[in-house]
């Protein structure tokens, strides 16, 4: 379902074992489940995009983090790259990184 997603180069990535990127991303997820109990929301972790994706799926609204936004180095809490378009929902990464395509609306 990705359109044009960049695949971010290992060295700017948290390792997918790093623990406390991934207690983030549940953290993030957790609250937003609170908040919109009637969207669906899971994690791609192991993938290098750096992407938030919403969309209907076979369970619904849907909106999926993938593990390149979520363990990019520069991606931290309150920062320009967690603000705006998809981190309205996810997070944004406004990063050197990416540049793709969003479906951004």
């Amino acid at each position: 379902m990705p359109i044009c997603d960049d695949i971010i180069p290992a060295e700017h990535l948290w390792p997918v074992t790093a623990p406390w990127p991934l207690i983030r991303a549940r953290g993030l997820i957790a609250r937003f489940r609170k908040h919109f109990p009637n969207i669906k929301f899971d994690l791609f972790w192991e993938t290098g995009l750096m992407n938030a994706q919403a969309f209907f799926g076979p369970e619904g609204r849907s909106v999926r983090l993938y593990g390149g936004l979520g363990r990019h180095r520069r991606v931290r809490r309150g920062t320009q790259e967690t603000r705006g378009s998809v981190w309205a929902l996810l997070g944004t990464p406004r990063s050197r990184d990416s540049t793709g395509f969003t479906s951004d609306a």
